[in-house]
């Protein structure tokens, strides 16, 4: 069914849902901007994120980590991603 719906959406020319941070983590990391586009970032239930979710926002962010606040419990991630702190690409 996976597999039938993702051929469906390139078809159209759409990402499927769970393929669209990936593609919205390249379109950002193609033309990453010279400074952060925010002040500070909030993320919370870090843990139930994709990866290409944190690439996003440190695209978004210039590849800087600073202004932003993480949090997340791996022991309450919701949907089994495997989530993993070394995973978001950020410094400790």
């Amino acid at each position: 069914v996976r597999e039938r719906r993702w051929a469906a959406c390139d078809g159209r020319g759409v990402a499927a849902w769970d393929g669209l941070p990936a593609r919205m983590a390249a379109h950002v990391e193609a033309g990453p901007g010279a400074s952060p586009r925010f002040g500070a970032v909030v993320i919370d239930e870090a843990q139930d994120l994709l990866p290409s979710i944190f690439r996003v926002v440190l695209a978004l962010q210039a590849g800087r980590d600073e202004n932003l606040l993480v949090l997340g419990d791996a022991a309450q991630n919701v949907y089994r991603s495997g989530f993993r702190w070394g995973h978001t690409g950020l410094r400790p």
